[in-house]
């Protein structure tokens, strides 16, 4: 039985080194590895070769950036929360690669996308319907030294590295994204952390930087415009540049010459909403764009997304709701956030909403003031120097757009705070994107309201008052509109707008009067024909409470005045306006009796050469 226990040794050997060399040749047959690599970034899978020669992803994966490794495998796979709370392990079906990144693709249209731009390192994810947050398995190298700044932030130091980690949640093997939020990993400069204090000798910091690029880009508007609508090629202008364009012509006098060169085909045709109402007419149909965008608007705040308050508008929509359960609930929503982090584009619109909202309503606005500095900070670390100028890199700010309306924020807030350090930051980043040789005609008409934000003639929302909750407002291009009662079933509405000339005003949110209707002093009726009078007049929609109304001024105020068959509970915002009163007639001198002397004479002369008395009193409507 003991017999020559080498020869027994040796042959058991080279038989299971046949049978384990044999396993990792079939395995290698049948598997292969994928490795691809973008900079600091590497992406490495697996595939098998199935039993009917078919190439099939592992349910595996390794992504690496800077010594941090996100992987998942069958024994630790990527989990999803659903909306219901119940926790599901996805499944690896496909990668994509893209100039920055690399995104991978599970079963039921889950997705999550890693991309490096400036040193950061960005982790989107993508949700279907049922899914809500994401938790990715991680590691780092040992030669990282670890500090927990919170539950969702650790700093990562190496010899070579500095890095800041941050989540929705992060623990030591793994980290959750959700809807709110991405994850990043930032190399941060070992030198002093940036500060906007740090702007304060750089070129282009100033409000008169940006009033003369504001003044060349409105005269490109206006050169560039011309010169299409000479050569007849206004169809490759969209409403905002023309909206743009006769604005900014009515600022400079020329209303009339700028409305009229707007050919019919523009007036007439498909491209036009309720911005352009003012100008052009066609209020009935164009009201009904301005309602489907209020609902749009109310859909928005309902969601609770931070992206929400980048949305055009929104601060008017908010005043105009404000005492609406859903609208106080989304106001207050940043700062229920646990982990508030927002991006840099998302900062930004909660900054100027906060900004527009304090001009109006101080106690409003409130509700975001606790996540204000966050919002600043959430800008101000994705901003550093180069080349002697600030630059913003950001996920989140891909366009001159997206710079301009971040450099908006901070100017006003700034302002808003008397911090001065913000409000150049602003003006830098303004600045450099205003000069920018990528900016189009388009561009321009887009960011208008920003270059010009105190030209009426850009039609605006303007809030009259409220009806207990539900307020009262006109979309116009007026100097000015009031809505006050006097008596106390007399609505009087006053517009402000230059002699002779015409325009077009929706009103939202008024009662039904029952068609009893004054404009100028005479009684009108509603016509379905109204705008194509030389003319003012009106329709009323009940269903809609909006009241449209053709101002032909033949006065620079128009006075409307509609009766109510009882008061009502209206409070007014905006105090009435003042019209002038007519200057009364000069009474005709007497005639000199005979029998009156020189100096009698005289002194009739002198009495009727006094001018009229009293021809400045106003009266209040």
């Amino acid at each position: 039985m003991h017999k020559h226990p080498v020869r027994k040794f040796l042959g058991l050997f080279a038989l299971y080194t046949f049978i384990i060399v044999g396993i990792f040749v079939l395995q290698f047959k049948t598997e292969s590895i994928i490795s691809r690599t973008l900079g600091a970034l590497s992406l490495t899978l697996a595939q098998t070769r199935t039993e009917d020669d078919q190439i099939k992803l592992k349910n595996q994966f390794e992504i690496e950036y800077k010594n941090i490794k996100f992987s998942a495998s069958e024994k630790t796979p990527v989990i999803a929360k659903t909306t219901k709370g119940e926790s599901q392990a996805l499944i690896l079906e496909n990668y994509e690669e893209t100039a920055n990144g690399f995104t991978i693709l599970f079963q039921n249209n889950a997705k999550i996308s890693f991309t490096v731009n400036n040193d950061r390192l960005s982790v989107f994810p993508s949700f279907n319907s049922t899914y809500r947050s994401y938790t990715i398995p991680y590691s780092t190298s040992k030669k990282f030294n670890t500090e927990r700044i919170s539950s969702s932030n650790m700093m990562l130091s190496s010899k070579n590295d500095l890095l800041s980690f941050s989540a929705s949640s992060l623990k030591e093997d793994s980290f959750e994204i959700s809807t709110d939020s991405a994850a990043s990993i930032i190399s941060i400069s070992r030198q002093k952390s940036f500060s906007f204090d740090a702007v304060a000798q750089l070129e282009k910091s100033t409000k008169k930087d940006f009033d003369s690029n504001a003044k060349k880009l409105c005269d490109t508007l206006i050169n560039k415009t011309n010169e299409l609508l000479v050569s007849n090629n206004a169809a490759s202008l969209n409403e905002k540049t023309i909206v743009a364009y006769v604005a900014e012509l009515s600022k400079r006098g020329k209303y009339t010459q700028a409305v009229n060169s707007i050919p019919e085909s523009f007036k007439t045709g498909t491209k036009r909403t309720y911005l352009s109402a003012p100008y052009f007419n066609n209020l009935v149909e164009m009201n009904k764009t301005l309602s489907a965008a209020n609902s749009r608007m109310a859909s928005a705040i309902s969601a609770k997304s931070l992206d929400a308050f980048t949305t055009e508008g929104i601060s008017s929509y908010l005043l105009r709701e404000k005492f609406k359960s859903s609208t106080q609930e989304f106001i207050a929503y940043p700062a229920s956030i646990s982990k508030f982090a927002p991006t840099a584009v998302q900062a930004a619109g909660i900054l100027n909403t906060y900004a527009d909202l304090s001009a109006k309503d101080r106690k409003f606005a409130s509700k975001l003031e606790p996540v204000i500095d966050q919002c600043v900070e959430s800008i101000q670390k994705s901003c550093s120097i180069k080349d002697k100028t600030l630059i913003i890199a950001d996920p989140s700010v891909k366009s001159l757009i997206d710079q301009i309306k971040v450099g908006e924020a901070l100017v006003k807030i700034g302002t808003e705070k008397a911090k001065d350090s913000w409000t150049k930051a602003g003006y830098i980043l303004l600045n450099t994107a205003l000069e920018s040789k990528e900016i189009t005609l388009q561009n321009v008409g887009d960011i208008y309201t920003i270059l010009s934000p105190q030209n009426k003639y850009y039609p605006h929302a303007e809030i009259l008052g409220y009806y207990g909750t539900n307020a009262v407002w006109a979309w116009t291009i007026a100097t000015a509109v009031s809505y006050t009662f006097e008596p106390a079933t007399t609505a009087n509405i006053v517009i402000d707008f230059p002699l002779n000339l015409t325009h077009y005003v929706i009103f939202s949110g008024i009662p039904s009067f029952d068609n009893k209707i004054q404009i100028q002093g005479l009684m009108f009726r509603t016509d379905p024909r109204f705008e194509a009078y030389n003319s003012s007049g009106y329709v009323y929609q009940a269903t809609t409470q909006s009241l449209l109304i053709k101002s032909r001024h033949k006065s620079r105020f128009e006075v409307i005045r509609l009766y109510f068959n009882t008061p009502s509970n209206y409070t007014n915002i905006i105090p009435a306006i003042k019209v002038p009163k007519p200057a009364p007639a000069p009474k005709p001198a007497e005639p000199v009796k005979p029998a009156e002397t020189a100096e009698g004479t005289a002194e009739a002369t002198a009495e009727n050469a006094k001018p009229a008395e009293n021809t400045e009193k106003t009266e209040q409507l």
